[in-house]
């Protein structure tokens, strides 16, 4: 074959003109591979394939077979627009073979030489002149997208970018020579014919995605219309995140900083302009309506006694190693046959746009996985939770929110291992796992701080009141702290100071007794009475008034507390307290210390011991020591976390609302062995079919339990017998293994109570946290919600 036409007769006119009908010979053979060495430590080896294929790492780029390298016969100079609308074009495929995200970049590497030979198609050529890359132009059009014009550089970069797990990317290729090509490069010149050529070969780089995170956690893996997201702090907004975690500024994730995963959904009408900003454009919380914060797969090891030296009494942190999904891991990394690389769980408890406000009972209606009312649920915070539906209805909200045509952007056609559910108990205990880790609320094996209590009797999502094992929290509408919203912390800077002399007032009825110091009350065992004593002081300039105070009393009823005033107002209300967990004997006690900053004025600083109409516990007292007055300080302020000490983190990209809020309802139910529970009675269920009672005397006839693989089944060892106290038969649920950590209430489930519910609510104080269970009849009450989880592989 002859591969260079030859012009004989060649009219060359003026220069103009003369570039026009240049001649030349352009081949590109993709079939001939060239192996490249690494330009870096993560870039993966590059190696030939078969004769039509080259790979890096788990790339792949498929060529057409060797017979079918493209050759230009005669080539003239033309226009950019003639290039791209010619007919001759060459084809070829990228694909990622593996798990895991790949960077990829693809060269045309300029591979004439004068002193080599070349051998096309069985043809062997030496060239005469090699036509340099400036005068070479390249049309490449990937997928469906337009041809994009491109000069090759010194560095003969054709495109770069990144390709998901098992993407493949179909490419076109055009070549033609640049119109501007000078005279020089004429395949005949002075009457004589030369071999002009350029001769290119396709060569392929690839490496690994080089997260930030280097916690040895999986990838986060992103259904179709989630996006991934971070929180700036200055700018008080959440942020599009750099997908492959590459970009300090614009960070993902980083397990080893308590920087968990976080990703949103947003409403259709700015969806596509949020999925293809770049990374740093704020995300409106409005278009904003569900929340995700990523669980990677993981193995806890320990035992039932002993976590790495924890204990009830003093928890210590689990043992967490993320593992892939060809690893033995924790059971919540078990969906059915798949083994996940992790699952996404709601950030918050579940609300909804148009019920949750509704007091309705099982206002949802959702009896299947194409329920229309799970378009209007949303997941994020400041917004009241939703409740007052049973349990089928919550699980087959969280089942239809991937229906064709939702509201969140999930695509099953695209996706098709994607799933939406209702929470199951095992999920729930993957989240207590890594909570309690040094990538949750730990800082070793041995130290650990329990998750914030959301105190707010609205059931607002996201808000904070403090921990619940420090003092009885008090409930507010609001909640104390926001989810993001800072705590302000005075701090005494200590110059010049003064004593300040107080003047003590004790009860006329029921005086407190003065023991070395220690004011006790002495109103105990009298029913409904009040003991009150008052320091009065005057503050000349800023001042702060310190004191401990303790309690031991009947838990909830018999209280002790404090207010400062100055005049007839109240500049202070201080923490509630009550209980025996400070100490039953008073040479133990434990005190609690306060210590408030107040401007210059006239105070009242009263403490109150009071009690309800029956019953004591403990010392029934309330306990005063160490009032001391200073005036003349100087303060600063300083921000620390409020709100985001009730997520697991302690930061705000943890998850919310695990401890108090409302009630969480999970997919966890009491089964005999053969068929599971529904609920308690007729009118007290879950709604799915099952058995009533203890003894499945009478059954409910409702909707079908889903699949096994979307809920966990407990069996005991009688249908008569009280609830199980010993769960042994499958560990890391956070049940018997975790039972009465951090002083967290635990209740197994029965036939009369069947179903799981976690975290407590709002009013519960020490007795909530991410470790507390109980059961209940799966009915509709008001105080119950539930959370989803989202799994794509």
């Amino acid at each position: 074959m002859n591969f260079f036409k030859k012009f004989n007769k060649l009219d060359f006119g003026d220069k103009a003109k003369k570039k026009k009908i240049i001649s030349l010979a352009v081949t590109i053979v993709g079939i001939l591979l060239i192996v490249t060495g690494t330009s870096a430590a993560y870039l993966m080896s590059q190696k030939e394939g078969t004769k039509n294929t080259i790979t890096a790492g788990t790339l792949v780029l498929s060529l057409p077979t060797e017979s079918e390298g493209i050759t230009l016969n005669g080539a003239l100079p033309i226009s950019d627009e003639a290039g791209v609308s010619g007919s001759n074009s060459y084809t070829f495929t990228l694909k990622n073979s593996g798990t895991l995200k790949m960077n990829y970049a693809i060269y045309l590497k300029n591979k004439c030489s004068t002193t080599s030979s070349i051998t096309i198609n069985s043809e062997t050529i030496t060239p005469d002149i090699c036509i340099p890359n400036e005068y070479v132009k390249v049309g490449l059009k990937k997928g469906t997208e337009d041809y994009q014009i491109i000069t090759l550089n010194n560095d003969e970069l054709l495109i770069k970018g990144t390709m998901n797990s098992n993407e493949t990317i179909d490419f076109s290729l055009k070549i033609w020579l640049d119109e501007n090509t000078p005279n020089e490069y004429n395949a005949i010149l002075d009457g004589v014919e030369r071999n002009i050529i350029y001769y290119g070969k396709l060569e392929l780089t690839g490496e690994q995605t080089a997260s930030l995170d280097t916690s040895g956690a999986n990838k986060p893996v992103l259904a179709t219309g989630m996006i991934p997201v971070y929180y700036d702090e200055s700018a008080e907004a959440w942020k599009k995140a750099d997908e492959v975690n590459k970009e300090e500024e614009n960070k993902w994730y980083d397990y080893n900083s308590k920087m968990w995963a976080n990703a949103v959904t947003v409403t259709e009408t700015n969806r596509d302009t949020y999925m293809k900003a770049s990374a740093g454009t704020a995300i409106s919380m409005n278009d904003i309506n569900t929340m995700w914060v990523w669980i990677p797969r993981f193995s806890a090891t320990g035992d039932t006694a002993n976590y790495n030296g924890g204990t009830q009494s003093a928890p210590g942190a689990f043992n967490i190693t993320f593992v892939d999904n060809k690893t033995s891991a924790h059971d919540a990394f078990t969906f059915g046959t798949q083994e996940l690389n992790g699952f996404w769980v709601g950030k918050f408890e579940t609300s909804h746009n148009t019920l949750s406000s509704s007091t309705t009972k099982n206002n949802l209606g959702c009896t299947g996985d194409t329920c229309g009312n799970a378009n209007g649920i949303i997941i994020k915070p400041n917004v009241q939770s939703l409740r007052y539906n049973n349990v089928s209805n919550f699980f087959y909200a969280s089942l239809s929110m991937k229906q064709s045509g939702n509201s969140f952007g999930f695509d099953k056609a695209k996706d098709t291992t994607l799933d939406t559910h209702m929470m199951k108990n095992n999920e729930w205990g993957a989240v207590a796992y890594l909570t309690q880790s040094i990538y949750g609320r730990c800082t070793s094996s041995t130290s650990c701080e329990e998750v914030s209590i959301n105190n707010s009797s609205n059931y607002y999502t996201g808000r904070s009141g403090g921990a619940p094992g420090s003092s009885s929290i008090a409930s507010t509408t609001e909640g104390t702290y926001k989810y993001n919203e800072n705590k302000i912390e005075i701090s005494v800077v200590e110059g010049t100071v003064t004593n300040v002399s107080t003047t003590v007032t004790n009860d006329s009825t029921y005086p407190w007794a003065n023991t070395n110091g220690v004011y006790s009350s002495s109103n105990n065992g009298q029913n409904s009475t009040t003991a009150t004593l008052t320091y009065s002081f005057t503050l000349s300039s800023k001042g702060v008034v310190s004191f401990d105070y303790s309690v031991s009393s009947e838990s909830g009823y018999d209280k002790m507390s404090y207010v400062i005033n100055n005049g007839t107002t109240d500049v202070i209300t201080g923490d509630v307290i009550s209980g025996t967990s400070r100490g039953t004997a008073e040479s133990n006690l434990s005190y609690d210390n306060k210590t408030h900053i107040l401007d210059a004025g006239t105070y009242t600083l009263t403490f109150t011991y009071s009690k309800d109409s029956s019953s004591a516990s403990g010392l029934d007292k309330g306990y005063v020591k160490n009032v001391k007055v200073l005036a003349g300080v100087e303060t600063i302020a300083k921000l620390g976390p409020g709100g985001q000490l009730a997520s697991t983190t302690g930061n705000i990209y943890g998850v919310y609302d695990m401890s108090g809020g409302a009630h969480e309802y999970v997919m966890g139910v009491y089964t005999d062995g053969t068929q599971n529970w529904s609920g308690e009675s007729s009118t007290s269920n879950s709604g799915f079919s099952g058995c009533l009672e203890r003894d499945c005397s009478s059954t409910y006839d409702g909707v079908a339990y889903p699949e096994s693989k979307y809920y966990n089944s407990y069996t005991n060892t009688g249908k008569n017998s009280s609830p199980i106290t010993n769960y042994t038969s499958s560990m890391q649920h956070a049940l018997t293994e975790t039972k009465n950590w951090y002083g967290d209430h635990a209740a197994f489930v029965d036939g009369n109570n069947p179903w799981f519910s976690r975290g407590g609510y709002y009013a519960y104080n020490s007795i909530a946290g991410v470790f507390y269970y109980n059961y209940g009849a799966g009915s509709s009450p008001n105080y119950e919600s539930s959370r989803s989880s989202l799994i794509i592989n």
